[in-house]
């Protein structure tokens, strides 16, 4: 939908970059967080990105894309590097294959 065609109905009118936000905190804008330090107290690694809604106009449909998804990425392998197995990038929970 980046392209600014719908996926679904080819419309080409897209409300682009919405931030979406969290009922509970009010204005703060809805994020997606990996936890970099796997068995620490209290979250200190926590890494956080946004999240942004790209919206077709004419049929609703929408998609969802964090803002920094290479930072969210290095705190994964930095997770996988500290823990005390090896780290294989094919049993990795967070990546697909």
């Amino acid at each position: 939908m980046k392209s600014g065609v719908c996926p679904k109905c080819q419309a080409s009118r897209i409300l682009a970059n919405i931030s979406l936000k969290d009922p509970f905190h009010g204005a703060v804008d809805s994020q997606v967080a990996v936890n970099s330090t796997p068995g620490t107290v209290f979250f200190p690694g926590m890494v956080t990105s946004k999240i942004r809604a790209w919206v077709c106009e004419g049929c609703g449909y929408a998609e969802f894309y964090v803002a920094e998804p290479a930072k969210l990425g290095k705190a994964i392998d930095r997770a996988m590097a500290s823990s005390k197995r090896p780290h294989d990038p094919r049993q990795d929970p967070h990546r697909l294959k």
